[in-house]
């Protein structure tokens, strides 16, 4: 890279960061022996199984709840209800989602959850239990100036559908108690940060007494952000009332249905273009299905408003947001946050805009771009829009664009009934939290005598590597793959939401140290069953040059084994202009001096 960017993008003369290594936790993975949230219930005694009692209906009130029937079933322990909560009986930050719900708000809504000494005992005793339902009716979902002046005037709308996020490793959670009334809950989260306040306000008790852990997920991409929440309150709530471990994990089924999704959209939009075939002007309404409770439509439709421009210079444009409450499962943050949605609309106005002006859609785009000087509709000047040209200009002709699109038309020309399609498009992705307050990020770092380290860092491994990143960031010299890993219940340090996407959303754990470094505070101190998941499973020892998951072990010896990672109806949001996501619990990691 170009110096003349400043000194944070210089590639330093020994570069470990962007060098293709291996995952830090690639033997677990091939082997087996990574753990995630559901491997550690085998290792707790005790544990209790949670089922769900799902509605039947998409909007219904709850008249009458009977759960004497579930207790027949052998091992039902308990019926977890509304009367059961000390504390507050909600499990949203926007305080708009009941955990144990009066009025059902979606179909599948859970109403109340059974715990079991087994799985099957906890289904069918949630089999049992009679629920009475009230039906109830199910809800649905200067630019003027500019648009007069236009030459060419179209108007449109457009329906976005959602998408399922599909992580391999559906929501889970476990909880427990220790003698001191310490929460402990290991939770499949991006966020644990939240999921520590929900627990919290939904026992009663402050956040210090609550630690949430997340060990590494099987996958997030945002449906792990506000929706495990909830979850991990009933697990917390059940290990509260009858004193074992509880463990809840959803079916796939369960979590297709009770889970948000990526955001619908319905737009609906008017457009104009001066003689030259350039944009002037540009009104249009999104309607977000942000679902029965509030989640983060707010900021996911504000992203999507910033999106709406993409990488073309609209002099005029007032645009609209809405968020709509309907009777469907809390939609949430999905990859690109809205991005996507804002700027389908724009590129599904110049796709249908161009026949009508007698030009071609990838020239119609190219027409639009962003030129050096301009700025975006909230103010923000667009740097280095030469860049826009240059990047076209280049994928144009690396892809062969003319010839395929030649060939595109000859094809369909001889064929009525069978067409192809070739199209090209830009694509902006703003970087960083809407709220400027959110772009900050934090680590903990200590350099020992021996000139090993310790990293502490705010994100949440998901399969992105973001410890491997991490590890690399650390090291001046060429990175060896003979570091060592430390994890669980070493000291960590609480910080605020940091950035988003490296590691997920911003959030840390509850204060904890090791044994050796309690706190006269026993409330601050590790829940024993805790301490005790985080054990090494056994170990058998390998003689050097053994190869584990493909690779060479360096060290004369090496041990190898498992181990522990120690609402609102409507929301109007306006965008006018005439003539911007780490996260999750702390995870340390330990490099040797020689490895650095």
């Amino acid at each position: 890279m170009s110096k003349g960017y400043g000194p944070l993008a210089d590639r330093p003369d020994r570069p470990v960061v962007g060098l293709a290594v291996s995952h830090e936790s690639a033997d677990l993975h091939v082997t087996g022996a990574a753990l995630y949230t559901q491997d550690l219930v085998g290792r707790t005694l005790g544990t209790l199984h949670a089922w769900p009692v799902q509605a039947p209906h998409a909007h219904a009130r709850v008249t009458g709840l009977r759960t004497g029937a579930a207790y027949d079933v052998p091992s039902v322990v308990r019926v977890l209800t509304a009367q059961d909560v000390p504390g507050l009986n909600d499990a949203g930050e926007k305080h708009d989602e009941p955990l144990f719900p009066a009025e059902v708000m979606f179909y599948g809504h859970a109403v109340c959850w059974v715990l079991g000494e087994t799985l099957e005992a906890a289904r069918q005793g949630a089999a049992r239990v009679e629920v009475d339902y009230e039906p109830l009716p199910a809800s649905r979902g200067d630019a003027a100036a500019g648009l007069e002046r236009a030459v060419h005037r179209f108007s449109g709308e457009l329906e976005i559908g959602g998408q399922e996020h599909f992580y391999l490793e559906t929501q889970a959670a476990l909880a427990l108690v220790d003698e001191n009334g310490q929460i402990f809950v290991q939770s499949s989260t991006q966020h644990p940060s939240e999921t520590q306040d929900i627990v919290a306000h939904v026992l009663g008790l402050s956040a210090h007494e609550v630690t949430v852990q997340c060990l590494r997920m099987g996958g997030g991409f945002g449906g792990k952000e506000f929706q495990p929440h909830g979850l991990a309150a009933v697990a917390a709530l059940g290990a509260t009332l009858t004193g074992h471990p509880v463990s809840l994990r959803l079916t796939r089924n369960q979590d297709i249905t009770m889970t948000g999704k990526r955001h619908p959209f319905f737009a609906t939009w008017e457009v104009g273009f001066d003689a030259d075939k350039r944009l002037c002007a540009l009104r249009a309404t999104l309607t977000a299905n942000g679902g029965w409770s509030l989640d983060l439509s707010e900021p996911v439709l504000a992203r999507a408003l910033c999106h709406i421009d993409n990488a073309y210079w609209i002099p005029d444009i007032e645009v609209t947001g809405r968020g709509a409450k309907t009777n469907r499962p809390s939609n949430t943050a999905f990859r690109g946050f809205g991005g996507p949605q804002g700027m389908i609309v724009i590129e599904d106005i110049l796709g249908r805009s161009a026949p009508a002006l007698g030009v071609e859609p990838h020239e119609l785009r190219h027409r639009n771009f962003y030129a050096p000087g301009q700025a975006t509709p909230y103010g923000q000047p667009v740097r280095h829009a030469e860049r826009l040209e240059a990047i076209w200009s280049q994928v144009s002709e690396r892809s062969d664009f003319a010839r395929r699109r030649a060939e595109v038309a000859a094809f369909n020309a001889a064929h009525p009934d069978t067409k192809r399609g070739l199209a090209i498009t830009p694509v902006k992705f703003g970087i960083s939290f809407n709220l400027t307050a959110f772009n900050q990020a934090g680590a903990l770092v200590h350099v020992y005598k021996d000139g090993s380290v310790l990293i502490n860092h705010g994100g949440t491994e998901m399969g992105q590597g973001l410890h491997t990143k991490m590890i690399q960031v650390a090291h001046r010299g060429q990175l060896r793959r003979g570091h060592q890993r430390r994890r669980g219940h070493e000291r960590v340090r609480p910080d605020p939401r940091a950035a988003r996407r490296g590691g997920g959303r911003p959030a840390w754990r509850a204060p904890r140290r090791r044994a050796l470094h309690r706190r006269r505070d026993h409330r601050h101190r590790l829940p024993r069953q805790a301490d005790r998941l985080g054990r090494p499973g056994p170990r058998r020892v390998l003689p050097a040059g053994s190869a584990v998951g493909g690779r060479l072990l360096p060290h004369g010896r090496a041990a190898l084994g498992r181990r522990a990672d120690a609402g609102r109806a409507v929301q109007v949001l306006r965008l006018r202009r005439s003539g911007g996501r780490g996260r999750g619990g702390r995870v340390h990691r330990r490099v040797p001096a020689a490895a650095r």
